[in-house]
């Protein structure tokens, strides 16, 4: 039994240092390739937690054209004018200025909209939403309050809607996937004849086909009225009416100091 138990033992400590030979070889094998290791820190232990940095590819879209900063006096019952441009129009709901802010100062029920005629089809707009409510957003392709096309922010799913009413019959058509939606975000638009795409903090996010109500010219602001929303805390800034391409020569010089005139948006 002794020299059983012995044999045993010795087979054991032999199965070991087979196994620390076979695992040395790999790791030197490993460590002579070409495979990158992880970069050690400053502490020369592993980099584990080393920073990755993501960059988003998606396409940086620059807006040239008018921009409408509402730097006026106080007003609960218009918006005035665009500096050098188009007046805006209450299609729904009355429209104000408070703290050099758009804002619908007596809402409608259901979906408010202050617009501007952008002179011709197609183009592009941007707005800032320094106060985000669910509805507010921007109007687009507006032809009138049964008729148009608005983005709008959906922060239950994390998202922006794209929604589209015609004859007073609305369809959300699509949405720009999870996305920031936020105080302070951007949404804007860019449309030709045929596809409209949407713009997310300066980068497009996603387009769409769809030609429906291309004649119509006039886009601006839009903020919803519903149970548990008030449309009246939803705070604009920073409108930029975007020009077709080419004209950027045709743009009235920026008066000096009032706050608004031409700029590029990044």
């Amino acid at each position: 039994m002794k020299g059983l138990r012995a044999g045993v033992v010795a087979l054991g400590a032999l199965f070991v240092v087979l196994l620390v030979a076979i695992v040395v070889r790999i790791v030197s094998v490993w460590v002579g390739s070409d495979v990158a290791l992880p970069p050690e820190d400053d502490q020369g232990s592993s980099g584990a937690e080393a920073n990755i940095t993501v960059v988003d590819e998606r396409e940086l879209v620059q807006v040239v054209g008018l921009l409408e900063s509402f730097a006026r006096p106080d007003d609960p019952n218009t918006l005035g004018a665009v500096p050098s441009g188009p007046a805006w129009s209450n299609a729904t709901g009355t429209w104000g200025i408070a703290g050099e802010q758009a804002y619908v100062a007596s809402p409608s029920t259901g979906r408010n909209h202050a617009v501007v005629d952008l002179g011709q089809p197609g183009g592009a707009v941007e707005v800032k939403l320094n106060r985000l409510t669910e509805g507010a957003g921007l109007v687009f392709r507006f032809q009138d309050p049964e008729n148009y096309w608005a983005v709008v922010a959906a922060p239950s799913y994390a998202t922006w809607a794209v929604v589209k009413v015609v004859e007073g019959n609305e369809e959300v058509v699509g949405n720009t996937g999870l996305s920031p939606i936020a105080n302070g975000t951007t949404i804007g638009v860019r449309m030709n004849d045929t596809t409209i795409e949407i713009v997310l903090d300066h980068r497009v996010v996603t387009n769409i086909a769809d030609e429906t109500l291309r004649a119509a010219s006039n886009a601006g602001l839009t903020a919803q009225s519903m149970p548990g929303v008030d449309a009246a805390s939803a705070r604009f800034d920073d409108f930029v009416l975007g020009l077709p391409e080419g004209t950027e020569t045709a743009l009235p010089a920026p008066p000096p100091t009032t706050g608004t005139g031409t700029r590029r948006a990044r």
